[in-house]
């Protein structure tokens, strides 16, 4: 087994901290996007917005995600919403 100084130990506990925040950060505004893109989707159903301010919602959902390395893909709202 490896032995760490307490030094070395706070470093590499402090990069996972670090880690983590940055994941949990992607996370949450993954999940923004993904709640204010489900709710656009029913006003512009319900011809409150343009559909254009819903395609601007996807494209900034889609540029965060690529910037922010997330992989998965869920159904977008429209998606959701209309299964075929």
């Amino acid at each position: 087994m490896v032995e760490f100084t307490d030094e070395q130990e706070q470093e590499i506990q402090k990069r996972i901290n670090e880690v983590k925040a940055l994941e949990q950060w992607r996370i949450a505004g993954d999940t923004y996007y993904r709640a204010a893109n489900a709710f656009m989707n029913v006003q512009v159903q319900q011809g409150v917005y343009d559909p254009y301010i819903m395609q601007v919602g996807q494209a900034l959902h889609q540029s965060f995600r690529q910037a922010n390395s997330i992989q998965h893909q869920a159904p977008q709202a429209d998606e959701a919403a209309n299964p075929e």
